[in-house]
């Protein structure tokens, strides 16, 4: 007796769309839910589609390996999903990072405005004390003066 190998698993196989692993899955989970559709999922995956993939189940890991042992073509459905949500997840946490790097650039950039803000209002300050000193100062000359005068009287 000779045996067949399996086609070796190929993400780029095409898919006769036979059902096999929709009904697999359907038997696997005895029926309960319309969702997900592995083959559907694929073709999303296929043209670029990762939020559709999504929507349509790639999320739930529901017997993908059983997909694999059912499919005639060989396609890898649980490695291609795994990769992807792998992928996916990588993608969402730089998001994510990118997210928080922002706002602490905008909370720098704040900062960095509100520090010169302090800084212009206290040259401000500093110059307006001058001409509140010379007063001052022109103002006790004038008292002084003023006690000699009426000292020496």
């Amino acid at each position: 007796m000779h045996l067949t190998p399996s086609p070796m698993p190929d993400a780029n196989r095409p898919c006769i769309r036979c059902g096999a692993c929709d009904r697999v899955v359907r038997r696997m989970t005895d029926g309960a839910s319309a969702r997900p559709y592995p083959q559907a999922i694929l073709a999303a995956l296929r043209r670029g589609e990762d939020e559709r993939a999504l929507e349509l189940g790639l999320d739930a890991r529901i017997h993908w390996h059983a997909c694999d042992a059912v499919c005639p073509t060989g396609i890898a459905l649980a490695s291609i999903f795994s990769e992807k949500l792998a992928a996916l997840a990588q993608k969402h946490a730089e998001h994510e990072r990118a997210l928080i790097w922002r706002e602490h650039f905008r909370a720098r950039e704040a900062r960095l405005a509100r520090e010169e803000r302090e800084a212009a209002e206290q040259r401000t300050r500093r110059s307006a004390r001058p001409a509140v000193q010379d007063a001052v100062a022109a103002a006790l000359a004038r008292a002084r003066k003023a006690r000699c005068e009426d000292v020496s009287e």
